[in-house]
């Protein structure tokens, strides 16, 4: 029996990033940078890759509703910041990232 790996997962489950998440990770990267450049990197490149595990496991984060959040959706928590996602029929469309200190309900 052949052995599937992550690119057979990543051609089944695409993973795919909004505009305004798209715009979340770079606002995350700079509020950072400004004070710890190299940290910024890292952080950035850690909360990607955290994100990726989502294709092999899309049911890892919390329903939404257990979160108060009133749209049908799913949240992965990394360290300070909440990324809200949907799973779709064939991927996962990551709606935003926000910091869990931030009202995320206004932001969603």
């Amino acid at each position: 029996m052949k052995r599937f790996g992550t690119n057979f997962l990543k051609n089944m489950f695409k993973l795919d990033y909004s505009q305004r998440s798209k715009n979340d990770l770079i606002a995350i990267f700079e509020a950072i940078k400004k004070d710890k450049p190299n940290a910024a990197r890292e952080y950035a490149q850690k909360l990607k890759e955290y994100i990726e595990l989502l294709v092999a496991n899309p049911n890892m984060g919390n329903k939404c509703k257990n979160k108060n959040v009133k749209i049908e959706c799913r949240v992965l928590v990394f360290k300070s910041h909440l990324v809200f996602y949907k799973i779709k029929a064939k991927g996962l469309l990551i709606i935003r990232i926000i910091n869990s200190k931030e009202n995320y309900n206004s932001k969603l």
